[in-house]
């Protein structure tokens, strides 16, 4: 069977200044980060990876890792060096879609051949905000919304990360716009796993 891992976060803490994996125990909206507070190589995956069988691994997508990084093309730049080894294959970065110079920031990414999309966090639960990752709701942000019309402009894809409660608005805002590749991080973020949850 051939796979392409579409997920995969790598980590160096002394080439990206990744603060939250410099915090440990502080919680997160997906909970403790702890156990995963440390660098994370191309050898630890293969590592990670060296007792599956019956599967040729024919690609890996890096997602973006920190939306605060003060220069988020420092994670792709980073990145790319490690590309010439195959891990990863592609890359997916951060784009802060609601400031001015998002288009000139997009083509800083772009200036690295293995770029390929943008991931921005849109989770927000107004009631829980500990769950929440975004501040605000960037579907009824006009500048964010005006400026995702530079995926289709550049062909790139969006990981969208949300909750169940926005998949709604999150579709009726993709509905109309022309046509960009969406893939859905974390199966839309199931938090609540009860039976009527997961309904």
């Amino acid at each position: 069977m051939k796979l392409f891992d579409a997920h995969l976060h790598l980590g160096d803490m002394g080439a990206v200044d990744y603060v939250w994996l410099k915090q440990p125990g502080v919680p997160k909206p997906f909970g403790n980060p702890t156990p995963i507070q440390k660098d994370y190589l191309p050898q630890h995956f293969l590592d990670d990876m060296s007792g599956a069988e019956d599967f040729d691994l024919t690609g890996l997508a890096h997602i973006q890792v920190y939306g605060a990084l003060a220069d988020a093309v420092s994670e792709t730049n980073w990145l790319s060096k490690l590309c010439k080894s195959g891990i990863p294959s592609v890359i997916v970065g951060f784009v802060d879609l609601t400031r001015e110079d998002a288009e000139v920031v997009l083509k800083k990414h772009l200036s690295f051949d293995s770029f390929r999309g943008v991931r921005q966090i849109i989770g927000l639960l107004e009631q829980r905000p500990d769950l929440s990752f975004a501040k605000e709701h960037l579907l009824r942000n006009s500048n964010w919304k005006g400026n995702f019309a530079l995926l289709y402009k550049h062909n790139l894809s969006f990981d969208l990360l949300l909750y169940p409660e926005q998949m709604k608005e999150a579709t009726e805002f993709l509905g109309g716009l022309p046509k960009v590749s969406i893939v859905i991080d974390h199966a839309g973020s199931p938090y609540d796993q009860t039976d009527s949850g997961f309904e």
